[in-house]
């Protein structure tokens, strides 16, 4: 859920960057940010991110299916989600087109969250966190702790 989630705020930048840009351009047709978010593409992207997440394992075909079906779903629930507790911003992203310029922007940075090394980083971070909140850490415990455990990859 947490990678379904990450992939939707991608598109929500997407969208911000497109409303930025306006219309300006219109020479091919385009995509709006509504139908990407719900589109197989980011679902495909999305779901090979949680397979890197959970350490790159090799999955079976039929796994690797069942998991984009789950990651499909959840896309489509944020996308019911959002029409019914913002139905205006609903109606306006299913208008808001994206060049395909920004949608292959945004796909390739969405690509790079599965990459190993930001992998590595998320994990360093998540349990740099986790420890600190379970020994009851404060703001400095916790930027020590982040401090050695980024420290590593940094040489």
């Amino acid at each position: 859920a947490a990678a379904a989630v990450a992939s939707a705020l991608g598109v929500a930048g997407l969208a911000a960057g497109a409303m930025a840009l306006g219309a300006r351009r219109r020479a091919t047709p385009q995509l709006s940010v509504r139908a990407l978010l719900v589109s197989d593409e980011l679902t495909d992207v999305t779901t090979d991110n949680l397979l890197a997440l959970h350490g790159g394992r090799s999955v079976s075909a039929a796994g690797r299916q069942h998991l984009r079906e789950h990651v499909s779903r959840s896309l489509l629930s944020i996308d019911g989600e959002l029409e019914r507790q913002q139905p205006e911003a609903h109606q306006r992203l299913g208008r808001l087109e994206v060049s395909e310029e920004h949608r292959s922007s945004v796909m390739r940075i969405l690509r790079k969250l599965g990459d190993s090394r930001m992998v590595a980083l998320e994990q360093a971070v998540s349990r740099a966190v986790e420890e600190d909140t379970r020994l009851g850490g404060d703001s400095g415990s916790l930027q020590r702790r982040l401090s050695e455990a980024l420290a590593p990859g940094l040489r």
